[in-house]
């Protein structure tokens, strides 16, 4: 992302951020040596305040137990009117293995997140699902890993997950899934979608 983000805007700095320092160093070995890297903890930045024009927080507020905590910490980093867009796991009531494995908190309904969002003091600018075509078999696969993996350990459903990415990675299944997103994002800034494997939001801050 920060890649497409310099190709594209070259004028612009660019800042990245990670909590895990492994995730640093994989992403300094391929990024521009301009582009500056902070690991960061987002419940407690240590950044400047007022300093950025925008933030992107892409999957990762399911991560942290206190994710309202965080949102007013990237709240404080960002310039008055500096916008935030955020993308969070959607359905609250499809927690399952994989997610477990992952170390989510939890999964986010739109509603729920607009509220976190506004008492964060944030202004809701734009909000949208998306993977809506995909989400009825997402569903049904969510239901059924939830009755069938429910008593597995950790270590079980961590080995789960792993074996679950590795099956979805084939080039096929991602021509398959660019194509689906395509059509889906045209439509998408036409109308809302009532339902989705994520869940997108612009924000301003107030």
């Amino acid at each position: 992302m920060l890649e497409d983000v310099t190709n594209r805007f070259p004028s612009l700095k660019i800042v990245g951020t990670d909590y895990e320092p492994l995730s640093l160093q994989n992403c300094r070995k391929r990024l521009n040596p301009q582009i500056d890297l902070f690991q960061v903890d987002l419940t407690k930045i240590s950044l400047p305040s007022d300093t950025f024009d925008a933030a992107s927080c892409t999957n990762v507020l399911e991560h942290i137990e206190d994710d309202v905590l965080a949102l007013r910490q990237i709240r404080k980093i960002l310039k008055p009117g500096g916008r935030l867009c955020l993308t969070v796991p959607a359905g609250s009531g499809l927690m399952d293995a994989y997610d477990e494995a992952a170390k989510h908190y939890g999964r986010h309904d739109r509603a729920e997140l607009i509220e976190k969002c506004e008492r964060a003091g944030y202004k809701v600018l734009s909000t949208n699902y998306f993977g809506a075509f995909l989400f009825p078999g997402f569903w049904v696969v969510k239901k059924r890993n939830q009755k069938k993996y429910a008593s597995l350990s950790y270590e079980e459903k961590l080995k789960l997950a792993t074996q679950q990415l590795a099956s979805t990675s084939a080039g096929w299944t991602n021509r398959l899934f660019y194509w689906v997103f395509r059509l889906e994002n045209a439509l998408g800034q036409q109308l809302p979608f009532p339902f989705g494997i994520r869940l997108y939001v612009l924000l301003e801050r107030k």
